[in-house]
């Protein structure tokens, strides 16, 4: 992957996001002046910073992990409002998301009575805020114009499956799991209303560690191997991973990773300290 991205080869590899050719080319910046301020030295990162940015593009994410035959939910290649509109009817749902999107920003969710997005949809044109903040989701139900403008955007979207999540307490569950060195160290069970369309804490959603208990254990032992399997596949040593529940209480997916991901509150949990806590017990172990 460094190959590559040393050789700047984004058109064939990447698409044609200008956003992402900017990234990748901000931590191709960072990684040069890390090695020539640090040149005496011996250098080991937790996460690498090329690795980490090449992430950023969730279609290598998840080809890597189809692969490796980790559970996701099932991509689709749907490019006419036609289409779209065929499948609604057959009752599936779908969330369409930015392919380098991060934070919550720039989804859309679609089923056959129910279209809702976070974008500003304004005189014909899709409008994505420039704060990380505020992106509420609008009722489009049925707005074909947004929806056609959107589809064109195929090469930067990626359509995937609407799975439908566990409930617990009225509440729709996910977890963010955090791994260290392909070790689970927190499990932080997100929760938002039913009728919200995300858990992420950036839309709405909010951290609860009192549920972990209301979870059955089976779900839970799937849900750790699966991030630590995830963790070892992609090389990241730091990860934030998350998993789906779904209703049946049979399966679990992965719906998203992190490579840069939020940390819990500290009064919820010190993540930064458990990990120097871990690293400690690496270097003992020497």
């Amino acid at each position: 992957w460094n190959k590559y991205i040393e050789h700047k080869n984004y058109k064939g590899i990447y698409g044609n996001s200008t956003f992402f050719r900017k990234f990748i080319q901000f931590w191709n910046w960072v990684d040069r002046i890390i090695k020539i301020s640090l040149s005496d030295k011996d250098i080991v990162f937790i996460n690498d910073p090329l690795l980490s940015a090449s992430y950023r593009d969730k279609l290598i994410t998840i080809e890597r992990l189809s692969r490796a035959h980790i559970a996701q939910p099932k991509l689709y290649k749907i490019s006419s409002i036609e289409e779209m509109q065929e499948r609604l009817i057959q009752g599936r749902s779908f969330f369409i998301k930015p392919r380098y999107g991060s934070m919550g920003k720039g989804i859309t969710y679609l089923s056959w009575s129910n279209w809702q997005t976070n974008f500003i949809f304004k005189n014909n044109k899709i409008i994505s805020k420039r704060s990380d903040h505020g992106w509420k989701f609008r009722d489009i139900t049925v707005n074909n114009a947004f929806l056609e403008q959107l589809l064109k955007k195929d090469k930067d979207i990626l359509i995937e499956q609407a799975l439908d999540h566990l409930i617990i307490m009225k509440q729709k569950v996910d977890l963010r799991i955090y791994t260290f060195f392909n070790k689970v160290i927190f499990i932080y069970p997100r929760k938002n209303a039913p009728d919200k369309i995300t858990t992420n804490i950036s839309q709405g959603g909010r951290g609860d560690p009192n549920i972990l208990g209301m979870i059955p254990k089976h779900l839970l032992v799937k849900a750790k191997k699966m991030a630590e399997q995830i963790s070892k596949v992609l090389n990241l040593n730091f990860a934030g991973i998350d998993i789906i529940l779904d209703r049946n209480l049979k399966d679990v997916y992965v719906i998203d990773v992190n490579a840069f991901s939020g940390f819990p509150k500290r009064k919820t949990f010190n993540l930064s300290r458990r990990m120097i806590e871990e690293l400690i017990k690496m270097d003992n172990k020497k």
